[in-house]
């Protein structure tokens, strides 16, 4: 079982190794990938209101108008951030999907610089498991794959903290006071 996977990924590597991918199979993956996520979203009635970009994120999104949310599933999300934060309104919602914790690192730091708050972090594991009822449990051995998710919303951050009421009737009274200091000269 193991070693017949393990013997189909090697042989897979090598072809990739001794010939890469020509652009048409490239653009034929993503066409499907792209069909594939289109088919999902009507499935779920989400079709109209879910536009799925593929460019160069880090030159901007190109959208009419600010969105509610940006979903970044890409090889270098933390690239993006600013850009994304541009396009999304006041409040909107970030996710992003990255395999490895450098990368969460590097999110979490960018997301930070770029108003971006309440910042979540979740790890997905898969493992499979024996599927004998009386008996369900993991499989013994486990060749694992595990994600991470980031969320956050983008904030707004007030430029200056608001006056307390009492700092601002302090004011107000020493604007009088020198007000009146310059009436009795």
């Amino acid at each position: 079982g193991l070693d017949k996977i393990q013997a189909v990924i090697d042989e897979e590597l090598d072809k990739l190794r001794k010939e890469a991918p020509a652009a048409r199979e490239m653009t034929r993956a993503l066409n499907q990938t792209e069909a594939a996520f289109y088919r999902n979203m009507e499935r779920v009635g989400l079709a109209q209101q879910v536009t799925f970009i593929h460019g160069d994120g880090t030159q901007g999104f190109q959208v009419p108008e600010k969105v509610r949310s940006v979903f970044l599933d890409m090889p270098e999300p933390q690239t993006c951030i600013k850009q994304a934060r541009a396009v999304l309104e006041d409040g909107g919602y970030f996710g992003s999907l990255v395999p490895t914790t450098n990368q969460v690192q590097e999110i979490l730091r960018a997301l930070e610089d770029a108003d971006f708050g309440l910042i979540d972090v979740e790890e997905i594991i898969t493992r499979n498991y024996k599927t004998v009822a009386d008996r369900l449990r993991p499989r013994d051995r486990m060749i694992g794959h595990t994600g991470y998710l980031i969320f956050a919303r983008a904030i707004v951050k007030p430029e200056a903290p608001p006056m307390s009421e009492g700092a601002l009737a302090q004011d107000i009274f020493a604007e009088i006071e020198d007000n009146g200091d310059q009436d009795s000269e």
